[in-house]
């Protein structure tokens, strides 16, 4: 369960986030039962907002995987193609909704490696 403990000394959150938000969120996207969470494979980070969680993932991207390269959806956020443009990280586009038949376009996007996909937020 998610707890968020509040203190009336201070306003925000430590610097690092909340921890358990991080272990809930990693539950919920991969499964209680995750191997990758069981064997400390995998890890969470928090971002003030979608901008900086995109930006802080185009600096981590640039550094761990420098041969990588984002596939950024059209239409999307024009700041996106930025982020990465300024993190010196090659993009590639794809149209995820045809306008013709209105259906999820699924070729060249299967999993393919060294690339990356920016999601959508609101």
């Amino acid at each position: 369960m998610f707890y968020l403990i509040i203190s009336i000394f201070r306003e925000y959150l430590p610097i690092g986030g909340c921890n358990n938000m991080d272990e809930e969120t990693l539950k919920l996207a991969y499964g209680e039962d995750s191997d990758l969470i069981k064997d400390k494979r995998i890890a969470a980070i928090q971002a003030l907002s979608g901008i900086g969680a995109c930006r802080l993932f185009a600096d981590f991207q640039k550094r761990f995987s420098p041969d990588s390269q984002i596939c950024i959806p059209v239409p999307t956020w024009s700041n996106h193609h930025n982020i990465w443009r300024d993190a010196n990280v090659p993009q590639r586009t794809f149209h995820y909704l045809s306008s013709r038949i209105k259906r999820l376009e699924e070729r060249n996007q299967r999993s393919k490696s060294g690339e990356s996909q920016v999601c959508s937020y609101s």
